[in-house]
């Protein structure tokens, strides 16, 4: 019987993000070393390198848009607000993960060496964002800018203000708020 595995895949994501989002890369070394995982177990669950990029980024995407998407298909007038404060929420619960997405941009953790499987994972979860976001501005008959800047926009650089170094404070909810209404106002 073989010995139950104490791999945490988590734990690497966060140490893989944490070192792209502080130096704009990331190695192996510096990886078994943060974690104490030999390369040898990490190349044995991640077929290769960009393989172990791009699953970090398709994690926190997915982690993300749990909240992000629940909170813009709610039926009703603050479904917008709640969705901008998606942003500040996950900050604050999934810093690790937050400073991935709010730190990097995806083509630093996604490239021509993406394996095609997993590519077609992001692609996948991207597209569904995407379709739910228009759908959500057709509904409140604002027009997709607006609601771009308003939910994704605004609220990504206020957190961008803290990340990676220090948390999102709950004030700047407030302030997500107010542009928030500001740019969904028809003029």
């Amino acid at each position: 019987m073989g010995r139950k595995s104490s791999f945490e895949k988590e734990a690497v994501y966060a140490s893989v993000g944490a070192e792209v989002a502080e130096k704009g890369r990331f190695t192996l070394h510096n990886l078994s070393a943060a974690t104490g995982i030999s390369t040898g177990s990490i190349y044995h669950r991640f077929e290769s390198r960009e393989a172990l990029l791009a699953e970090t980024w398709l994690n926190a995407v997915r982690l993300f848009q749990t909240d992000f998407l629940a909170a813009i298909r709610i039926e009703s007038s603050d479904a917008g607000a709640q969705a901008a404060l998606a942003t500040p929420r996950f900050c604050r619960a999934n810093p690790a993960a937050a400073a991935i997405l709010a730190c990097c941009r995806q083509s630093e953790f996604t490239g021509t060496g993406t394996p095609a499987e997993i590519a077609t994972r992001i692609a996948t979860v991207n597209e569904e964002s995407e379709a739910e976001f228009r759908r959500f501005a057709r509904r409140i008959e604002r027009p997709l800018l607006n609601c771009r800047l308003a939910i994704i926009a605004y609220p990504l650089a206020a957190v961008r203000m803290y990340l990676p170094h220090r948390p999102v404070p709950k004030q700047i909810d407030a302030e997500i708020l107010k542009t928030y209404r500001a740019a969904i106002e028809i003029s």
